[in-house]
């Protein structure tokens, strides 16, 4: 029996720099060139101090900008696809999981991480609109 844990903790060997436990021969460079990209991303924002990056490894590295005020619900990516587009989600938790109706992220891909942000807000109001307006053409009190 084997009771090694592998650590997720990535380690740089050469060009490779991964976890053990993920074993993806995740690189070094993509590692490198996300950080920057995250960087340019936050300076972009319109308030950039209220936004921080992560790169985090999962087969690969990957990238999202995370809102430090919204308590990390809100989310901004970069498309896996078109790397310079971008996508965001507003989720029920700061892990990141949950409802993505708000995102439109199969469909809505945006120019910059701003045009992300600002694009997920306007779904969600739209959303919130739509739910009073249910709420009222079935005779619920509504708090506007």
């Amino acid at each position: 029996m084997n009771d090694q844990v592998l650590s997720w903790v990535p380690r740089r060997r050469g060009e490779v720099f991964c976890a053990p436990a993920c074993g993806g021969g995740c690189k070094w460079q993509q590692y490198h060139d996300l950080c920057v990209k995250g960087r340019k991303a936050v300076k972009s924002m319109e308030h950039p101090r209220d936004w921080r990056f992560d790169v985090s490894e999962n087969l690969g590295w990957s990238l999202r900008l995370v809102h430090v005020p919204s308590g990390g619900r809100l989310t901004i990516h970069p498309s896996a696809v078109t790397p310079e587009k971008w996508w965001a989600m507003y989720s029920h938790d700061s892990a990141g999981c949950g409802d993505m109706e708000f995102s439109g992220q199969m469909d809505r891909y945006y120019g910059t991480p701003q045009e992300a942000a600002s694009g997920m807000l306007e779904a969600v109001e739209n959303y919130i609109a739509e739910i009073i307006e249910a709420a009222k053409a079935i005779g619920m009190r509504t708090y506007e």
